[in-house]
C-alpha cells in the first residue's frame, strides 16, 4: 500500500505541473488523463520501477512500450511522452511508459546500472500491459530506439517504431560527451581543458565520469557502445527522422521518413512545455494501428 500511494503521489506532481503549464500555442494534440491511467511500482532487480498504464475506454486494439531516452534527455521529453502515451490510449491502444532503473521516479544508483539493466526492466513491465492477447508495438525515442532494436532482434516483440534513433551507442555517447567539453568551456575551467579523448580513457581506465548530472562508469559506457542502430525493416521496424526545416522535408528520399517538429527538439531545453507535435503523433499512431490491423486480419 505504501508503495502504490508513493506512485500515485508521484504522478499527482506531474499531473499537477501539467495543469499549470500552458500549452505550446497552436497545439492540437493536447491530451486530458483517462480514469485508464495508473500510476505503481514493481521490484525487479533488487530496485522498485516506476510505470504508468494507460488503458482505454474502448476494447483494446493492441498494446504499446514506451521507452525513452538517455535519463538526462528524460525530463525535457517527459511532457510530450505523457501526451504521446495518452494520444495512443485514445485510439484504443494499452500503453505503458515507465522510468528505467536509477533514474526519474525508479530507485537506483545510476553507477550501478547500464543498458543491459534497463533492457531487463523492459522485459519485465512487457506482462504488465492490458490486453496481453493483442500485437505488441515497441516504440523508443533516442536510446529507446536503441533498445528497442535488441528486443526486437531478441524477440520480445514483432514491431518497433523509433523516433530520431541515433546511428548507434557509440555515436550517441559521443553526442553526450561533446555536451561535456561545451559544459567545460562554458565554466572556463582553466587550462589545459581535458579533450574528448582523454575523457574516453579516464572511462576505459575505470574512472567515474559526471555527464549531464551523472556517473558514467565503464560499466555504463561499454553496455552504451555495444547497442546497434535499429534497421529498417519494412511491416517490422519503421525509424522517424526529425528535422526542422521544410527544405529537409522536399530532399526527403523514398526510403526516409522524415517528420517536422519545432526547434529544439522537445528531448532538448526549450521555451515551450508541449510543442506541437501532431504531425509526429498522428503519423506515428497510423503505422501502429496498421500493423495492428495486419496482424488481426491474418490471425
Amino acid at each position: 500500500m505504501v508503495v502504490e500511494r508513493t506512485a500515485e503521489c508521484a504522478e499527482q506532481r506531474i499531473a499537477s505541473a501539467d495543469e499549470r503549464a500552458p500549452a505550446y500555442k497552436g497545439s492540437g494534440h493536447q491530451q486530458a488523463p483517462s480514469r485508464g491511467e495508473s500510476a505503481h511500482y514493481v521490484e525487479c532487480g533488487g530496485e522498485q520501477l516506476y510505470y504508468v498504464t494507460h488503458e482505454p475506454s474502448q476494447p483494446i486494439k493492441g498494446r504499446v512500450l514506451l521507452l525513452g531516452p538517455m535519463p538526462s534527455e528524460r525530463h525535457y521529453a517527459y511532457a510530450s511522452w505523457v501526451e504521446w502515451a495518452r494520444f495512443l490510449a485514445n485510439r484504443g491502444l494499452a500503453v505503458l511508459r515507465f522510468d528505467y532503473r536509477a533514474s526519474g521516479e525508479s530507485t537506483g544508483a545510476f553507477a550501478d546500472t547500464d543498458c543491459q539493466a534497463w533492457l531487463e526492466d523492459a522485459c519485465a513491465l512487457i506482462p504488465r500491459i492490458p490486453g496481453a492477447e493483442t500485437p505488441l508495438t515497441l516504440c523508443g525515442l533516442r536510446l529507446g530506439g536503441l533498445l528497442g532494436a535488441r528486443l526486437l532482434e531478441d524477440g520480445q516483440a514483432k514491431r518497433l517504431l523509433a523516433w530520431a534513433p541515433p546511428k548507434g551507442g557509440r555515436e550517441h555517447m559521443m553526442e553526450h560527451l561533446r555536451r561535456r567539453l561545451a559544459e567545460d568551456m562554458a565554466m572556463e575551467l582553466p587550462a589545459p581543458r581535458k579533450t574528448r579523448q582523454d575523457y574516453i580513457a579516464e572511462l576505459e581506465e575505470g574512472q567515474g565520469l559526471q555527464v549531464d548530472g551523472y556517473i558514467w562508469t565503464k560499466r555504463f559506457w561499454d553496455s552504451c557502445l555495444d547497442l546497434a542502430a535499429p534497421r529498417q525493416v519494412p511491416g517490422t521496424s519503421q525509424l522517424v527522422h526529425t528535422t526542422h526545416t521544410e527544405r529537409d522535408l522536399q530532399t526527403m528520399t523514398t526510403a526516409e521518413w522524415k517528420v517536422q517538429i519545432p526547434r529544439p527538439a522537445f528531448w532538448f531545453e526549450g521555451p515551450w512545455f508541449r510543442p506541437e507535435l501532431g504531425s509526429l503523433f498522428s503519423a506515428s499512431a497510423d503505422w501502429i494501428m496498421a500493423r495492428t490491423t495486419d496482424q488481426e486480419v491474418r490471425a
